[in-house]
Formats: structure tokens, C-alpha cells, sequence
């Protein structure tokens, strides 16, 4: 029984991995232009989402998920402008190989990931290609 659940969850993860993979191959910006840091700033600095800098071996930029308890109650248009913001930031060349997110949900259960996973897969358009 328990290795059908870890089974289970590793297809999971797999298969939002491969949805992310393929949605972060375009980068979503706004018709008026990119977001300026300065109009989400009080989003920013809520650090629900940070672009640390760091590159993986293929050269894509990493955006880390911090452990976030209130993730589930920030309105859709803050993860929205957020993620916006974050994508833009690199070049169209690094950008362009797709980003690696990192979430960390170490003291939540598998059902906070998957939401985690969830909202930034579907209710986002920024990955949306």
C-alpha cells in the first residue's frame, strides 16, 4: 500500500514537472510592456517568490518558492504580477531554455506542494505558452 502512494507520488510530481517544463517555454508580458519592480514593490517584498540569480547547468534562471504558510490565500493577481515580474527579469536567451522552480514546502504535507504546483501551473498565465 505504501509503495502504490509513493509510486502515485512520483508520478505526480513527474507529470506536473513535464506540464511546467513545457508551459515555461514563453515568457507572457503585459500589451502595455514589462511590469516595473516599483509598481509590485508590497507584492515583492512579500518574498513569496524569489529570483535568487542562480543558474542550473543548462543555463535556466531558478525561481525558489520559500516556505510561504499563506501561499494558498495570495489573490491570483499578485502571483500573477509577481511571476510576470520574475520572468521578465533574465535575458530572452536564458529565459528562452525555460526556468527551473524550486519549492520549498519541507514542514507542509504533499497536498501544500501540489497545490503549490497547481496554482502556478494552471491559474497562471505566465507559463502558459
Amino acid at each position: 500500500m505504501a509503495l502504490n502512494r509513493v509510486s502515485q507520488l512520483c508520478h505526480d510530481i513527474t507529470r506536473l514537472w513535464l506540464q511546467l517544463k513545457m508551459m515555461t517555454d514563453d515568457i507572457v508580458q503585459r500589451e502595455d510592456g514589462p511590469l516595473c519592480a516599483a509598481e509590485i514593490g508590497s507584492e515583492l517584498q512579500k518574498q513569496f517568490a524569489i529570483l535568487p540569480g542562480g543558474r542550473g547547468m543548462n543555463g535556466s534562471p531558478i525561481i525558489i518558492f520559500p516556505e510561504f504558510p499563506a501561499f494558498g490565500e495570495l489573490e491570483e493577481e499578485e502571483v500573477q504580477n509577481v511571476l510576470s515580474y520574475l520572468t521578465s527579469v533574465p535575458s530572452v536567451a536564458a529565459s528562452g531554455v525555460g526556468f527551473i522552480l524550486v519549492i520549498d514546502r519541507r514542514l507542509d504535507r504533499w497536498a501544500a506542494v501540489r497545490a503549490t504546483l497547481l496554482r502556478i501551473a494552471v491559474r497562471s498565465s505566465v507559463f502558459v505558452s
